[in-house]
């Protein structure tokens, strides 16, 4: 059994019990793609776009999402891109209790387990291979 990934699992599984009771009330992404070149602020702009609207539109159909604006432009005229980002994200304690309790007790016993059956830890320095 990897300690790891079953560590790993556990907090999976609290995650999407919390994210699936996440409201997104607001999202706003406003972003200037910039460069000295405009050329390469072009290209910028395009990769930036081709990222952040599938990005985006992911998260708004996973996510209840209420409100959302997003906004990206090419901006020829400086040098640095620029990213404006806020969030504002609801959701009641009784959930995040509820997320995060039956991961805290799956840890603790998981933990409780591997004190009662340690795994040998091999020593890389017992037998050098040739």
């Amino acid at each position: 059994m990897d300690i790891i990934s079953e560590f790993a699992s556990i907090a999976t599984g609290a995650a999407k019990n919390l994210f699936s009771h996440v409201v997104i009330q607001r999202i706003f992404v406003d972003i200037a793609v910039a460069d000295e070149d405009a050329a390469q602020a072009a290209i910028s702009y395009g990769c930036t776009c081709s990222v952040v609207y599938p990005a985006m539109a992911v998260l708004v159909t996973r996510v209840k999402c209420r409100d959302y604006h997003i906004h990206i432009a090419p901006d020829f005229n400086e040098k640095e891109s620029r990213i404006f980002f806020t969030c504002e994200i609801k959701t009641k304690l009784l959930f995040i209790l509820s997320s995060m309790l039956p991961a805290l007790l799956k840890s603790l016993m998981l933990l409780k387990k591997i004190k009662i059956n340690p795994t040998k830890i091999k020593k890389t320095t017992d037998k050098a291979v040739h």
